[in-house]
């Protein structure tokens, strides 16, 4: 009686059943429906037509909202916003509140190098390292744990050197961990009891790419007779990029011209869908 009433006073239909549902079923998502927070779903209301009903998509930590499905009204300003007010002209009808979870990427890169190059063995989160210098990206805040033995008894540790970040306990201890919250390179520096006076070498990167000489004083060759190079990239110690070419690869690159101070640099070797980082010497 009262139902009807109210269907005579106000030139109104119903009441219409209305259920809303959260899509994956289970996932700890909500719907708020005007001033309602429902703590289950799905859940199912009663209105009348003529009457704006309000819906916000509440995501929970870890997810993100996609869009609504409504079968029989219109949901304004658009299915993929969040929040939404649906003129309930057509009754009954069903809202569907799909998410899905947010995918994270780990974008946070650290590179490790020993020098000079083979003087040690490292292992990163307790794995040893098969290939040094080391590429892996992390997510940011990830804890890392770094630790470094000498590959000979001629080598003896000196100290870690990291661009970004303050080594525990100190950057003299072999063992050391810090919280990765920014991209880095971090060098563990061994001291040679049997080192000779550097010279210019041809140096191997792939099987079938010789690059000379290393150290290099103003030109480094580059031999591809027998591979594909895609592309080369050289970083700093700082993970800053200060040269790349992709496809139309020279046979030679200045270091003198590419404005650089004297140092450590990483080349990157991009062939065939293989990558190869190589440290090169610059003293000019």
């Amino acid at each position: 009686a009262i139902d009807g009433g109210i269907e005579d006073c106000y030139d109104v239909e119903g009441p219409f059943e209305v259920v809303v549902i959260v899509e994956p079923v289970g996932s700890p998502n909500a719907v708020r429906v005007n001033t309602i927070y429902p703590n289950a779903f799905p859940w199912t209301g009663d209105y009348f037509t003529g009457v704006d009903l309000d819906f916000e998509a509440l995501s929970a930590d870890g997810w993100q909202f996609v869009e609504y499905e409504i079968l029989n009204n219109t949901a304004f300003p658009s299915l993929t916003d969040s929040l939404i007010s649906v003129e309930f002209n057509n009754g009954p009808d069903t809202i569907i509140a799909h998410f899905e979870e947010t995918v994270q990427i780990a974008d946070t890169r650290l590179t490790v190098v020993v020098e000079p190059e083979g003087a040690g063995t490292v292992s990163l989160n307790g794995v040893d390292l098969s290939a040094l210098p080391h590429l892996e990206y992390f997510f940011d805040g990830s804890p890392i744990e770094l630790s470094v033995e000498p590959s000979a008894p001629n080598y003896t540790f000196l100290n870690w050197q990291s661009n970004e970040h303050s080594l525990s306990p100190n950057d003299q201890s072999q063992d050391v961990s810090f919280v990765l919250t920014i991209s880095d390179v971090v060098v563990a520096f061994f001291e040679d009891e049997n080192a000779p006076e550097p010279v210019g070498i041809e140096e191997e990167i792939f099987s079938g790419i010789q690059f000379y000489p290393n150290p290099v004083q103003d030109y480094l060759m580059i031999n591809d007779r027998d591979r594909i190079i895609e592309g080369i990239q050289i970083f700093n110690l700082q993970g800053q990029e200060v040269f790349s070419i992709w496809n139309d690869i020279p046979q030679s690159i200045s270091f003198n011209q590419l404005g650089v101070k004297a140092g450590m640099y990483l080349m990157t070797v991009h062939s065939q869908g293989e990558i190869a980082t190589k440290q090169i010497v610059y003293t000019p």
